[in-house]
């Protein structure tokens, strides 16, 4: 096995990690570690607290063979908060010579070393290399379910790629979404399903730029509804979603005029997306609400994204209140591409995981971001 140990990003490897890169490249690999040393999303300021930073893994040579990304952050696990992190893109030179098979252990290892409560999310499906690798380490692992709604189903199914993989299933789509008959199907399906999704007296919606002390009080309400959650108090959500940032929709969702929860939404138009096609897309990508009130705050996000005359809604929500309000609101199962993982330290502290992780407030605003919606 090639020793290496593991350095702070720095300046002066950058040569060495796009030599890094164009390795994996000529392997086959789509993957690349980043080629600065500061990251854009998440710089580590003094004001902070959450930030990203990098490492890299050398061997004897001072050659780079692979890296990792550390998000260090605030969680609230069973009525305390803690300073856990998210790992990302834990990046080997073994994905494409198997003399390196070695480096992925240690570099998972040196971060173990400096955070042993770590989790990784949004890594893909079970099936791929990274997820078996940590089930392999004994990490708890969760397939966050996924959501979806149809709006308009004629692009929906033009416009499903992991459908139309092949001729036959191109024009047999296109043939169905030409009839109609199949979208009359999903969308009369959508409506028994959301019998219980209605507007209420009293409930209005506003858009914001920033967090204020508002959120601050709905986090310390409803935070006890969950085993574990990231902290969601206004300084880490104003960092996460910046008033600069227009492609967040931000919604306050209120009740007589009381702060009731928050949700975030967007709106993208895709071209040769690898799922959605040329779908106009919405998303919700991070939400919190008071206990019992997720289906009021689901129920008038889709009522903004239907007002950008998107094609499909989608969301990744792992806790069950979450989850029973989309069904509520019309929103159908899908196969799930986007795991939560958990440490062996931090799934014995979520023990009994498989009642806890039901429990768990964790979507796509967590780990990289809402990235790819």
């Amino acid at each position: 096995m090639v020793n290496i140990k593991v350095v702070p990003y720095t300046d002066e490897w950058i040569d060495q990690v796009i030599h890094f890169n164009k390795r994996l490249k000529a392997g086959g690999s789509s993957y690349q570690f980043p080629e600065y040393t500061v990251s854009e999303w998440l710089p580590k300021r003094t004001d902070r607290n959450i930030w990203q930073e990098y490492y890299i893994a050398i061997d004897d040579e001072n050659i780079v063979r692979g890296g990792y990304f550390l998000k260090p952050q605030r969680f609230w696990l069973k009525n305390s908060e803690f300073s856990m992190a998210s790992i990302m893109l834990p990046l080997s030179e073994g994905i494409v010579d198997r003399k390196y098979a070695g480096v992925g252990k240690q570099i998972l290892d040196d971060a173990l070393s400096r955070e042993e409560n770590l989790i990784a999310v949004g890594i893909g499906q079970t099936s791929e290399p990274a997820a078996r690798f940590l089930c392999k380490n004994k990490w708890g692992i969760y397939e966050v379910p996924f959501f979806f709604k149809v709006i308009h189903p004629s692009k929906f199914f033009k416009n499903l790629v992991y459908l139309r993989r092949s001729n036959v299933r191109k024009k047999l789509l296109d043939l169905v979404a030409y009839l109609g008959l199949p979208g009359i199907i999903v969308k009369g399906f959508q409506k028994i399903r959301s019998h219980r999704c209605s507007p209420k007296k009293g409930i209005k919606t506003e858009t914001f730029d920033s967090f204020g002390t508002w959120a601050d009080e709905l986090w310390m309400k409803s935070r006890s509804e969950y085993v574990f959650s990231a902290v969601r108090d206004s300084n880490t959500l104003n960092i996460l979603y910046p008033p600069e940032e227009s492609r967040f929709i931000k919604l306050l969702i209120k009740d007589s005029d009381e702060p009731i929860g928050w949700v975030i939404v967007i709106a993208t138009q895709w071209e040769n997306h690898n799922h959605f096609g040329a779908m106009k897309l919405g998303s919700i990508p991070d939400c919190l609400a008071l206990p019992g009130r997720e289906l009021d705050l689901v129920y008038n996000a889709v009522k903004v994204l239907q007002s950008h005359d998107i094609d499909l809604i989608v969301s990744n929500q792992a806790h069950r209140r979450w989850c029973d309000a989309l069904r509520s609101c019309g929103f159908l199962s899908g196969p799930s591409n986007w795991l939560f993982t958990s440490s062996v330290s931090l799934t014995e502290k979520l023990a009994p995981y498989e009642k806890n992780r039901e429990f768990i407030h964790l979507n796509r605003g967590d780990g990289r971001g809402p990235v790819n919606l």
